[in-house]
């Protein structure tokens, strides 16, 4: 009965020492204390102080020793995002990719085209009345026209009076011998011997696939006076004939 009297006396004293004990083992951690063997009355004292005759010396820890891990609690809530980071550096560059399919093939080129030129090789004088279409000396050429082809065609050349007068040309383009329907050109010339005019046409022909002529033929149409029509190297008046080949 006295042991349990004595010890429920030592851990009042103990539990009424703890406030007392905060401070001097603030800087420890360790609690050093002499209790009275007869009445448990407790004296803290510090760690180098000796406890006096019927004082037993006790120390314990100020903290306890650390119990085992609890369990993990639940995932809190999602935090807000945070800003962007910095953008990564380019990657290397990939390898080639292979070759792809070759493309459908395109419509055919405008291959085959041709073109001739003529120039006149002498001078004409047409005098009223007139009698008819003259060729004019060099404005004539052969062509060879494909199934697909077109034959562009265009004239030009002078025209003077021979002397006094007036007067008045025509000039058109003949095909294997047959004036062209649209191929006629008509230029005066005034009354004095000085004065000069040209003509100039032109025009597009479907031929028939083959050889085929033309030329530039001249006439007098109407006055009284003589005409110079084109003539030969170094002459103003000098005519020319062009008839180009096209593909369709």
């Amino acid at each position: 009965m006295k042991k349990a009297l004595r010890m429920t006396a030592l851990f009042a004293g103990i539990a009424a020492a703890l406030l007392i004990a905060d401070a001097a083992t603030a800087e420890s951690g360790v609690i050093h204390a002499c209790v009275h063997e007869q009445t448990g009355a407790i004296r803290i004292v510090s760690s180098s102080e000796a406890c006096d005759k019927q004082y037993a010396r006790l120390t314990w820890a100020q903290a306890g020793t650390a119990g085992p891990a609890g369990p993990a609690g639940a995932p809190g809530p999602a935090g807000p995002a945070g800003p962007a980071g910095p953008g990564g550096a380019p990657g290397a560059a990939g390898p080639a990719g292979a070759t792809g399919p070759a493309g459908a093939a395109g419509p055919s080129g405008t291959t085959g085209q041709l073109a001739h030129t003529v120039q006149g090789a002498g001078m004409i004088i047409l005098s009223p009345p007139s009698n008819g279409f003259v060729a004019v000396p060099g404005l004539m050429l052969t062509v060879n026209v494909p199934a697909t082809g077109v034959v562009y065609v265009a004239t030009d050349g002078g025209v003077a009076m021979s002397g006094l007068g007036t007067g008045q040309a025509e000039v058109a383009v003949f095909v294997d011998g047959v004036q062209v329907t649209g191929g006629l050109r008509r230029v005066a010339v005034a009354s004095a011997s000085v004065d000069t005019t040209t003509w100039s046409l032109s025009l597009s022909l479907t031929l028939t696939p083959g050889m085929h002529t033309v030329e530039v033929r001249a006439r007098h149409a109407l006055g009284s006076g003589s005409l110079m029509v084109s003539g030969g190297t170094g002459n103003v008046l000098r005519g020319e004939l062009t008839a180009l080949i096209l593909n369709r």
